[in-house]
This record gives structure tokens, sequence and C-alpha cells, in this order.
């Protein structure tokens, strides 16, 4: 989750880059008292760092002296919540209380330097959140060492505060924050030069500066696996069988990968990812936590579910379920707009209620569409582990393995399975999916069909969605 909401700000960062037009705040409070929205800005996100250490700290201390550990849960709503409201607070002084302004006129607009000003108070809120739970996570942590060592598995040791902190900095934040970042410098240097006058821009008409846009961000998200290769704590994973049996799972699939990277996060983070839209520079990260925690027939069907991810194309089909959307609510904005001026003047108001109904739909078909792919891929781990016992349909021990590996994972990370997750969804209800999946065909399963009618409803918005942007 915070990966989205740091690229929502960073989204209306985008809308505000400079062009052509005004670019002043789009309410008229934010254009006429820039300082006082930047106050206001600031002070709704100090009260939500406020609100998540005081509610951390009173989660600890009621864990320490009830061991109460629905206290840790109620905990990380709030720190959720308050996330969210300093999210909209960002988005709301960058887009209309005149953040971004107020910024440009005292230090000039410099590339980067007044966009990531107007996004640092949601940067800050998110800094102070992970620096709030860490008594939490740390609790948590102590008692999955105490059931390890009654269990005479190995122990590690708990990173301190401030490594706690940059961890989530360098794997959650730079995650989003790194290739959004260079596009708006790309989109800000090819204004810069359009502003500066080329005669041969003039005569090639705007059509230059779009495809250099688009290009940008193209070379920007392509390169973006070998930057978080540098700026996470990651290397190759040694030579193993555990390290074959994974390459195994690519070539049975035909998903090629650069490499196969062991992710340190000090033991703290039983996670895997897959990140790389093409092969030379995609590459499959395990932590060493989730090494550590699996059975190598786990690791397999995790390894399984992470080239599902790119066997299924998940990534440019969720891209796809969120630009249609926003591409045809922002069309028939457009052809609404010319009919507001009885009821909305400026505008303003109309500008608000599209900008608030866009962002909860693209919430909504995000995790919808999440969740079904993350099913998708829970069941592509148990196929697979089928497929290779040489069974037919979902074997009870296929399931058992991808599901073993999920339960494992939250014990690990110590959480409760039944804790939600806006993407993922709970990891209860995985497991309960995949034990449905006992007994049906490998290749029929439900759950394809289920993604299969998603897809198909994608496409068609899509088609429609470019159809009317296209006469607009």
């Amino acid at each position: 989750m915070i990966q989205v909401q740091v690229l929502l700000a960073c989204m209306a960062l985008l809308a505000r880059l400079p062009r052509d037009g005004d670019q002043s705040a789009w309410l008229a409070f934010g254009r006429e008292r820039p300082g006082l929205g930047t106050m206001i800005v600031l002070g709704v996100c100090g009260l939500c760092a406020v609100a998540i250490v005081l509610s951390c700290g009173r989660a600890a201390r009621r864990m320490d002296r009830r061991g109460d550990h629905r206290a840790m849960l109620r905990a990380l709503r709030v720190r959720g919540v308050c996330v969210g409201i300093a999210t909209l607070a960002t988005i709301a002084g960058i887009l209309g209380l005149g953040t971004l302004d107020w910024l440009r006129s005292a230090i000039g607009n410099l590339i980067l330097v007044d966009e990531l000003g107007a996004l640092s108070p949601l940067l800050v809120v998110l800094a102070i959140g992970w620096w709030a739970q860490y008594p939490l996570e740390r609790r948590a942590r102590e008692a999955v060492i105490v059931r390890a060592l009654d269990w005479g598995e190995p122990v590690h040791r708990i990173e301190g505060r401030g490594g706690h902190v940059l961890m989530h900095v360098r794997h959650e934040l730079l995650l989003v924050l790194v290739p959004i970042t260079l596009i708006m410098a790309w989109g800000e240097a090819i204004s810069w030069y359009e502003a500066s006058g080329p005669a041969w821009m003039e005569r090639a008409g705007s059509w230059v500066s779009s495809a250099a846009f688009v290009a940008g961000v193209v070379v920007v998200l392509g390169i973006t696996p070998v930057l978080l290769r540098v700026l996470w704590d990651v290397r190759r994973l040694g030579e193993s069988e555990l390290r074959s049996r994974i390459e195994r799972v690519c070539s049975r699939w035909r998903v090629r990968v650069r490499e196969l990277l062991l992710w340190r996060t000090h033991h703290s983070m039983p996670n895997a990812a897959v990140m790389g839209l093409i092969a030379p520079l995609r590459y499959i990260l395990m932590s060493d936590a989730l090494l550590d925690g699996l059975d190598e027939d786990q690791v397999e069907a995790v390894a399984a579910h992470e080239v599902a991810h790119v066997k299924k194309r998940h990534m440019p089909w969720l891209a796809a379920a969120v630009i249609g959307p926003v591409t045809l609510l922002g069309s028939l904005a457009e052809l609404i707009a010319g009919n507001v001026g009885w009821i909305d003047p400026d505008g303003t108001v109309f500008l608000g209620v599209v900008g608030g109904l866009t962002l909860a739909i693209v919430l909504f078909v995000l995790g919808f569409v999440s969740q079904r792919f993350e099913w998708q891929a829970d069941a592509f781990g148990a196929r697979h582990m089928s497929e290779i016992a040489g069974h037919a349909q979902v074997s009870e021990s296929a399931a058992e393995a991808m599901s073993g590996a999920l339960s494992r994972v939250a014990q690990l990370a110590g959480i409760p399975q039944v804790k939600r997750s806006w993407r993922h969804g709970s990891i209860a209800v995985r497991r309960q999916r995949l034990e449905t999946l006992v007994g049906q065909p490998v290749d029929d399963l439900a759950i394809d069909r289920t993604v299969g009618r998603v897809k198909v409803v994608v496409l068609i918005v899509a088609v429609v969605a470019g159809g009317l942007a296209s006469v607009v």
C-alpha cells in the first residue's frame, strides 16, 4: 500500500509539471494564499505523525502489560489511516492548496527540488511511522525467536531502529520514488528545453516532446531493476541445489531472467519478488528470511508463484486496468466540462469531484485486480508442484506446499493470517482458496477462468477509453 500512496502523490506532481498554460494551483484558495495552504498541509501531516507515535507507544505498553497482540493490529490500522490522510493532504497541497506554488516562488522551479519538497510531508510521515512501529515489530520478532529456540531453529540478530527505518526506505520507498523522480526530471528537462525555443522543435510540432517523454518513461522503467539492484542490499544467489530448483522452474515455464538474487533484509522480511519487464533486465529475488524459514518444496512453490506473475503478464495487465478507467474518466470529464459552468463557474468543484472519483476507482480496481492475480499466482504454484509430481489434477500435497509457504511467511513475519492486505488479501483467505483447488484439472483451474474474464473487462474498458479519447 505504501508504494501506491507514494505513486498517487507523484502522479499529482506529474500533473503539475511545467507546460504551456496556467500551471498555478487548481483551487482559487491555493492561488491566492499558497503559504496558508502549505501550513494547513504541514499541520495535518504533523497531527498524523503524532497520532501514529502515540498509538504505537500505547500498543507497545499494552503488549508488555497484558500480552494483547491485537493492540499491534489496532496501532497498524491507525498508522494506515494516518498515512492515508497524509497522502490526501499532500496531494491536496500539490494540486489545490498551493504547496508547489509556494515552493517555486521561494526557491524557483529547480528540477526535482521543488517537487521533492512538496512531497516531503508524506515522506516524513512514512519515516516517522516506520520509526514508531519498530518497538511493535521488535516484540513480534522476539516472539518468533523464542518459538525458533523452542523448535531448535537458527535465530538471527534483530536490526536496530535506525537500520529498520533505513531498510524500509530502501526496499519500499525507493521502489517507487527512484523511477518516478527520474520520469519527473526527464519531463522537466523536456519542458525546460522547449522553453528555450529551439527552432527545430517549433517546426516539428508538439508531438516531438510527447514522443521524447514516452521514450524516456520506457527507458526509466527498463533500467529500474538494475538501479534497484544497486540501491537494495542484494547479491547473486550462490550455487546450490535450491538455486538449481529455482532455475528449473524458470526453464520449465520458459521465463528467462538475468539473475537470481539473494535479498538481504537482516532476516526481517520473509518475501520474494520478480522485477523487470524484459528478460535481459529481469530478476527474481528471494529474501534471506524466506530461504532460511521455508523448506525446499515451499521455496520452489514460491518461485513458481513469482514466475506466474511474468508468465501471466500480470504487470502489463495491472497497468492497463488502471490506465483504462483513468483515461475513460478523463475523457468523460472533458466532454462534460463545458456544461458545468452554470453550477460551478470556476470548475473547482467539478475538478474535485472528478479527481476524488478517479482516485476511488483506481484504488478499487488496483485492489480487486491485484488480489485475483495473487490468487492465480498461488494456484500456479500449486499447479507447478502437481505437474512435476506427474499429477493431472492439483494434489493435496502440492496445494499444501504453497499454502504452507504462506502460513510460514505469516509466522516468520509475526503477523496474524487474518490480517488483510489491500493488494494481496489475507493469507487466511489465500490458503482457503488453495484448499478448493485440490482435485481441479491443472490445465483448467477456476481462477484462470476468473482472471480471463477480468482481462476481457479490462480490454473492453481500454478500447472504449481509447476510442473516446480519440474523439474528445
